[in-house]
């Protein structure tokens, strides 16, 4: 076979060119563990906050911005849908960015956990204000209520009031728009602190009238850049002296906030008003008030920009960004994957024992860990959760010593367990057991989705809660008694209220629970936790159908499906009733098959002890269903085996941990750099001056490379 595209090349260049091989590997992620944050470089609006810069921002002693932080996970499907009206929201108060900050940190990122869990944040996602130069023990205020655009906004600006009228921060305010309601009766008071400025700007309104105070707030990006500050005062028909309101001529109330301007050495007033009722048109006069009669204010730069809208603005700063990022952004942008019979086996069919293990381990380092304090309901939740780990969990030697371990130091606290004890904790029995010491953290192999975020945590939470029903179910068989057939449910429902951080996920699996009622009515036997675990799942995944938390290329549907479960469905029934259109024991036996000891693939761990031995032949079977020897597990059937030739052409390669790809990078380039050497060896007599040349060669001929004619 010849291959003439390879023989042109120059011998020196193919070496030069495997040495770089294994780093061009390495920048496609093959095996290491994702990260996608919800908010990018590209949301300008946004300041993207973490452990190490949270401090230097929200208590910035030098800062007079007031701030606003959301504290959200990733993984989070509640996170996921805000995600889209937390940017727009940004977007619409960027004009706001000289009083109010608005900033995000990502809590699944477990660098970032203990600030997290020192802000006291219980669930995702949270939003809480922070002041202008918080002192570091100001742990902010929440905001609670809808969290609509509209919503977001007015809590801002119902908060910077109530900063400002705080008269600790009225130095860090000096700057702001005065939301304070003007009450002298004097008008020269106008001038009172101090401000040379010809005219005085009085924006008239209602006092509970919204658009005042976000007129203020828009036209602070103006005056923030003006040469010194200009006097904008704000009156209310409720609150100022009717006697002022009359010499203005605005004693009538009216539907629509009034601009009006005062000049300092006559004190004549000019009403603008009639103005329409919108933020752009209030927002533009005042800038032409500005422009035309303050001129003197505006920068010789700023003065052609003057009047940019906010979304102008926006963009102006955005496309510098754009431009530098578009390349990069294109590079990395996928097209839709379609995934081979064997993507779905290992996405939707099989349970690896690392999935369990990562989602335990997360669980306890993270999601419990992060609570500053757990005690009362909270302290009995986490010791529910830990004995049924114990009592039920199929695992390794090594992970079973170190549950063990855990659920003896746990059950020692009778009244608080600590998040940072937890921690401590988790690390000294990893070491002391060499529990997870082969496993790759937060790499996901059968919860791993087309993007970071989908799959991961919750995908492994699931699978761990039907993996403990499983095997209750199945510990309950061989002893022919049930002593508590809702103990597992009972745990997963406690975990979920105080541990589970997605907060509106967790308030749908208690709704479908009915905090514990449901599957007390209707779990009797060893199989029906198991059956109601898999209906509840079903019904998650058809409420989240299409929804922006699906993944397309591993949508949401009926579990199992035909294809993969075909004595799973009664053929004389069609539609979505999960009782009457499946036969309930063939499921039970596919789940029992798919979640218990024997089902479970221990693909990418290595650590193996002598009672493990009993999970190798397991692994092998898994591996073998994924990559071309699939099976049905409600009947035997053939698969096409072409199916399993085809390379997914998502550009990665997934079924091996950063261990396994270290491993062979090092071999790569050790091999690479002996093959350089005894190629220098052979070439030494030309000189080291032509072996370098030789490496970026200008023209040669195929038999000018003296080994062409040795091989």
């Amino acid at each position: 076979m010849r291959f003439p595209a390879l023989v042109s090349l120059p011998l020196e260049t193919l070496i030069f060119a495997l040495t770089l091989f294994p780093w061009s590997v390495a920048s496609f992620g093959l095996g290491f563990p994702d990260h996608q944050a919800l908010y990018g470089p590209e949301d300008v609006a946004i300041t993207r906050l973490n452990f190490s810069d949270f401090a230097s921002v929200i208590h910035n002693v030098h800062d007079n911005r007031a701030w606003m932080v959301e504290f959200y996970s990733s993984w989070c499907g509640h996170c996921i849908h805000f995600a889209p009206t937390y940017k727009t929201f940004a977007d619409e108060v960027f004009g706001w960015r000289h009083v109010v900050g608005i900033a995000a940190i990502d809590c699944a990122d477990d660098k970032n956990m203990p600030t997290c869990r020192e802000y006291d944040i219980m669930g995702y996602p949270s939003m809480k204000f922070f002041p202008p130069q918080a002192p570091s023990s100001e742990l902010g205020q929440e905001r609670t209520g809808d969290k609509t655009v509209e919503s977001l906004k007015t809590s801002v600006m119902e908060y910077v009031k109530k900063v400002q009228a705080n008269a600790t921060y009225d130095r860090a305010t000096a700057r702001w728009p005065d939301f304070r309601p003007f009450n002298s009766s004097d008008l020269k008071d106008l001038w009172r602190s101090g401000v040379e400025a010809p005219l005085a700007l009085i924006v008239v309104g209602s006092k509970d009238d919204p658009l005042v105070t976000n007129v203020l707030l828009d036209f602070s990006e103006i005056s923030s850049q003006l040469t010194q500050p200009i006097i904008v005062k704000r009156m209310t028909y409720e609150e100022s002296p009717k006697s002022v309101l009359e010499q203005l001529g605005v004693n009538i109330k009216t539907d629509y906030p009034r601009i009006l301007t005062v000049h300092k050495e006559d004190l004549v007033v000019s009403d603008l008003t009639p103005i329409p009722r919108d933020l752009a048109s209030m927002v533009k006069v005042l800038k032409e008030i500005v422009l035309s009669q303050m001129k003197t204010l505006v920068p010789d730069d700023l003065e052609g920009k003057f009047f940019l809208t906010r979304e102008e603005t926006k963009k102006a700063v955005l496309r510098a960004f754009k431009e530098a990022q578009a390349e990069r952004k294109n590079k990395g942008r996928q097209k839709p994957v379609v995934h081979t019979e064997s993507e779905i086996r290992r996405r939707r069919y099989t349970v690896f024992m690392s999935d369990l293990e990562n989602a335990i381990l997360y669980s306890f380092n993270h999601e419990v860990a992060q609570h500053a304090s757990i005690t009362g309901e909270a302290l009995n939740a986490l010791q529910d959760y830990v004995d049924v780990l114990v009592r039920f969990f199929p695992g390794r030697q090594r992970t079973m010593k170190f549950l063990q371990a855990m659920r003896t130091w746990i059950m020692s606290h009778d009244d608080a367990v600590k998040g940072s004890d937890m921690s401590i904790q988790v690390e000294k029995l990893k070491v002391q057991f060499s529990s997870f010491d082969d496993l790759a953290p937060l790499v996901w192999i059968g919860c791993k989705g087309s993007e970071a975020r989908f799959g991961g945590y919750p995908c492994g939470l699931w699978s761990l809660w039907h993996t403990l029903t499983v095997n209750q179910a199945l510990a309950d068989s061989a002893k022919g008694q049930v002593d508590e057939p809702t103990v597992v449910l009972n745990a997963m429902t406690g975990y979920v209220e105080h541990f589970f951080g997605c907060q509106e996920c967790a308030r749908h699996f208690l709704q479908e629970a009915d905090n514990g009622l449901a599957f007390e009515k209707a779990v009797k036997g060893p199989n029906d936790a198991v059956l109601w675990l898999w209906k509840t799942h079903n019904r998650v995944n058809q409420r989240l159908s299409g929804d922006i938390t699906d993944d397309s290329a591993f949508p949401k549907e009926k579990f199992p499906n035909k294809e993969h479960c075909s004595d799973c469905y009664d053929s004389q029934v069609a539609g979505y009733d999960l009782w009457s259109e499946f036969q309930l024991p063939q499921v039970v036996n596919f789940l029992k098959d798919m979640y218990g000891p024997s089902g479970l693939s221990l693909q990418s761990l290595k650590n193996l002890d002598s009672l493990d031995k009993k999970y190798v032949l397991n692994a092998q079977h898994h591996e073998l269903a994924i990559f071309g020897q699939g099976y049905n597990r409600g009947k035997d059937e053939s698969v096409d085996k072409a199916n399993f030739s085809q390379v997914s052409n998502n550009g990665e390669m997934r079924f091996f941990s950063s261990i396994d790809i270290s491993l062979c990078l090092v071999i790569y380039l050790m091999s690479a750099t002996i093959l350089y050497l005894v190629y220098v060896k052979f070439v030494k007599k030309r000189g080291i001056s032509s072996h370098l040349s030789s490496l970026c060669p200008r023209s040669r001929s195929p038999t000018s490379n003296p080994l062409i004619g040795k091989v």
